[in-house]
């Protein structure tokens, strides 16, 4: 008969350590920390600014300046942006978080004005009038800016 080779013995794996200090309170289980019915809330994962008041929102500085988003001020829009901003802000209820939510369409490359009066020609502030939203926005989309500007004007 051959004789056979002994096989090499695998290190059993280490354990998974949990890093966050709020989840080391759960039970262990296969080498896996989890959290049980009786365990405490999980806070939030360094997403907050702890240093700040809970009123401030948090801005996410990196990811702006990575993807090219301006902030309110920041820069100067084009003419018919700039109207329907200001009508915009006049007419309709902007949320307070709006650059926080992600409903109102990217940030990649343009700039909060730019991106409220997108969200108002798409009818996603509430408020204002609806009749003058789609004239405004029919007009856009035929690239009528002019005519655009003296319609917010005039309202």
């Amino acid at each position: 008969m051959a004789s056979r080779t002994p096989t090499k013995r695998r290190a059993a794996p280490a354990s998974a350590r949990v890093t966050d200090s709020s989840k080391k309170s759960g039970k262990k289980f296969g080498g896996f920390a989890y959290a049980g019915a009786d365990a405490a809330p999980r806070r939030a994962l360094n997403f907050v600014d702890d240093a700040s008041d809970d009123d401030d929102i948090f801005v996410p500085v990196a990811t702006h300046k990575l993807v090219g988003y301006r902030r309110e001020g920041e820069t100067t829009p084009a003419p018919h942006v700039a109207a329907i901003f200001d009508l915009a802000r006049r007419v309709c209820d902007v949320p307070r978080d709006f650059e926080a939510q992600h409903k109102y369409g990217p940030k990649s490359g343009i700039c909060h004005e730019e991106r409220v009066a997108n969200a108002y020609l798409a009818g996603m502030l509430e408020g204002g009038d609806e009749e003058l939203r789609r004239s405004l926005k029919r007009l856009v989309d035929r690239r009528e800016y002019a005519e655009a500007v003296e319609l917010c004007a005039a309202n």
